[in-house]
């Protein structure tokens, strides 16, 4: 046997797992950060996965990622066009369609509107004084992404990530006595 110090495995796997924890935490902070920045590409197809606020326009669909700030357009096939960046200064926006061209983007915070068309190009932007009488029929979508991708690019996934981890970590680190 060395002379140093003896490795205790419950020590350093909880270590791991709380590195992984804070690891996953800080790259969620930072992503969305970056995307209410528009520091994000704006051409990468940022992995959604399911959503239940799938704007049909056309034969398009406009799919919001409020964690990155930004609406995806895909075709009638799931086939990533583009993205458009939302100045919802940091709180969450929605969609209502316009036309078979065109939609709308409410902002929450900054109480703005800008419509949008398919091809991803700005039209119109404007204040508004309250949300529109009309109801925006969305749909459940699965856009088709990795796993790996789900995990590292969404918020919900990273925290759930960093809880698992931050569990395993408490339940490792208890010796095992009974306290009185």
């Amino acid at each position: 046997m060395s002379k140093g110090k003896s490795i205790n495995c419950r020590q350093l796997i909880a270590k791991m797992e709380i590195t992984v924890f804070v690891s996953c935490v800080a790259w969620a902070m930072l992503l969305t950060v970056l995307g209410t920045m528009n520091l994000l590409p704006l051409k990468i197809n940022w992995p959604v996965g399911y959503t239940s606020k799938a704007l049909q326009i056309g034969n398009h669909y406009a799919v919001p990622v409020e964690f990155v700030s930004r609406v995806q357009l895909y075709d009638n096939k799931l086939n990533f066009k583009k993205s458009v960046w939302v100045n919802a200064h940091g709180g969450s926006f929605e969609l209502f369609p316009h036309d078979e061209s065109s939609f709308w983007i409410y902002t929450a915070r900054g109480d703005h509107k800008i419509r949008v068309n398919l091809s991803g190009e700005k039209i119109q932007q404007e204040k508004y004084e309250q949300l529109p009488a009309i109801e925006a029929n969305y749909e459940w979508l699965n856009i088709p992404a990795s796993p790996f991708l789900l995990a590292i690019s969404n918020f919900g996934y990273l925290w759930s990530i960093g809880m698992v981890c931050a569990i395993i970590a408490f339940f490792t680190t208890r010796n095992g006595k009974k306290r009185h």
